[in-house]
């Protein structure tokens, strides 16, 4: 565990999500990242955004697996993502911020929407924990009594850094109606019109 949060570490940079849908179906995930050092540095004439530096990630190690090579790419955490219905259309899009904790972050909301039952802004508001690089659990204040239950590995440490993701999500009802939700730990909107 400790050798894939140092990997991690060593190539990921900051990130912000967006989602929307409309009336007709389509819905976007996009999660975007300009990476270490604000990016490339390089603005785009005319356009007014700055190009990403993910290449960065990429090292000349022999054998390490973010080596420079044909048809790889640098490890990184841009995991928009959807949930999918069995008609194979999205029933929701959605995603969490946060480096190393954004797959952590994704999957509680999802469990708490898909097996807790709980309402999209539930899921998001729901009290999160992150597993830490030396096999320790960081619990959010409102998790502070389950610190004495996990024995002597992994310990559970309340955590005072509020470090727990950024995200948002949209569902889409059947009869079309669109419901959203935004995080409740940082700043953030759901906008409806």
């Amino acid at each position: 565990l400790a050798e894939a949060y140092a990997r991690g570490y060593a190539t990921i940079g900051g990130t912000a999500y967006a989602c929307a849908a409309d009336g007709e179906g389509m819905g976007v995930s996009l999660i975007q990242s300009v990476y270490h050092g604000f990016g490339s540095r390089v603005l785009v004439p005319g356009y007014g955004f700055v190009l990403q530096n993910r290449g960065a990630g990429f090292v000349l190690h022999e054998g390490h697996p973010n080596q420079f090579a044909p048809r790889k790419r640098p490890f990184h955490t841009i995991i928009p993502a959807a949930l999918l219905g069995p008609d194979g259309r999205w029933e929701a899009v959605f995603g969490v911020t946060g480096g190393q904790y954004q797959p952590q972050g994704h999957v509680q909301v999802v469990v708490n929407m898909l097996d807790h039952g709980l309402g999209l802004q539930a899921a998001l508001d729901a009290p999160r924990y992150r597993l830490e690089e030396d096999g320790s659990i960081s619990l959010e204040s409102p998790l502070a009594d389950l610190a004495g239950r996990f024995g002597s590995r992994p310990t559970a440490v309340v955590d005072t850094d509020d470090n727990y993701g950024n995200g948002h999500l949209i569902v889409r009802r059947p009869d079309g109606r669109l419901l959203g939700g935004t995080e409740p730990r940082r700043d953030g909107l759901a906008v409806g019109f």
